[in-house]
């Protein structure tokens, strides 16, 4: 046979994702393949220990398992984690060491969505369950008889705290009990919905995971499958029975059932306006709309416009469910 065909063969198809268990690409023999993983666990132990729930940690310590998963298959990427959690709770107490199975988990499931050929949006939702489970187990610990009372009166403290700052809103005290009202009724509700504020982070952090993994993970070697265009982007038709179930338990006039009914939802509301943006940002590039006029169209509808506009966007995607505006403009969502 050729020496060129034999290359071939041996050359992955273009496009194709490299082998992942056991990966010795670029390695002289002789080379401690262990190396590279201790450091990343241990620079992984470090910044969450650092940083623990913070934003660096969030970023670098899920792609740093991502990473290491891909590299060394699963022996090492649970040897990376064992040992990451054991040494972020030895220099950052057990908030670090949760925090270290949390992030090693995220990165982790990132990596093997990917190694099984999952599509973006599987590896994205399957990268969100741990923080997603994490905030069901702080949700659960929170629901306490007295945690509610408690949490308003440390918030109460706070603003008290605040309030004896010099110039803080004035001097006048029926300015500060103003703000104080207010902020212990943003409190409230911040309260009811916890547990759909952390199932829009867990979303919003696996997204964000994806997109940089799309971006740095090339650069060695690591080839990441690509999110479709924002202007496709469509929720499962089926999400529609979540909005259904939301407002049965809304109109129940049971506390617990109308919580629950907040929080679904507040989770499909978010989608469906995550949805309604796309099908703007479809409409925006199909009138050929300049790019200063659709950052215009993003900041002023956005930012000067609400709440008005998320309505709107929310509405827009719900809508969009049953008459798909895009497959009227020629383009079917994903």
């Amino acid at each position: 046979m050729h020496a060129s065909e034999v290359n071939r063969e041996r050359e992955p198809e273009a496009g194709a994702l490299p082998e992942i268990e056991g990966d010795t690409r670029n390695r002289e023999p002789g080379h401690h393949r262990w190396g590279p993983l201790i450091v990343g666990s241990g620079l992984a132990a470090a910044t969450i220990a650092v940083f623990k729930m913070g934003f660096p940690a969030l970023i670098v310590a899920p792609l740093l398992f991502a990473w290491i998963r891909i590299r060394y298959g699963t022996v090492g990427s649970l040897s990376a984690l064992g040992l990451s959690v054991v040494v972020a709770a030895g220099l950052g107490s057990l908030e670090g060491g949760v925090a270290a199975l949390t992030w090693g988990a995220t990165g982790t499931l990132l990596a093997w969505g990917h190694v099984k050929r999952w599509r973006p949006s599987g590896v994205m939702g399957l990268s969100a369950v741990p923080l997603v489970l994490l905030s069901a187990l702080q949700a659960t610990v929170l629901i306490r008889p007295d945690a509610r009372a408690v949490f308003l009166s440390e918030l109460g403290a706070a603003i008290d705290e605040t309030a004896r700052l010099p110039n803080f809103l004035g001097s006048r005290p029926e300015d500060l009990e103003a703000a104080k009202h207010l902020v212990l009724g943003v409190g409230e509700v911040l309260w009811l919905v916890t547990p759909a504020m952390g199932f829009i982070s867990a979303a919003i952090l696996s997204f964000t995971l994806y997109r940089v993994a799309q971006w740095l993970f090339p650069k060695f070697g690591i080839d990441v499958r690509p999110v479709a265009p924002f202007g496709r982007w469509a929720v499962g038709e089926r999400f529609i029975w979540l909005v259904a179930v939301g407002l049965v338990l809304e109109v129940s006039r049971v506390p617990s059932a109308m919580a629950a009914g907040h929080n679904l939802l507040l989770i499909a509301g978010f989608a469906y306006m995550v949805q309604g943006a796309s099908v703007l940002r479809h409409l925006l590039e199909t009138r050929r709309v300049s790019k200063t006029g659709q950052v215009l169209v993003w900041v002023v509808g956005f930012l000067f416009l609400q709440p008005m506009s998320s309505v709107l966007a929310v509405a827009a995607g719900i809508l969009d469910t049953w008459f798909d505006f895009r497959a009227r403009l020629g383009t079917h969502r994903v």
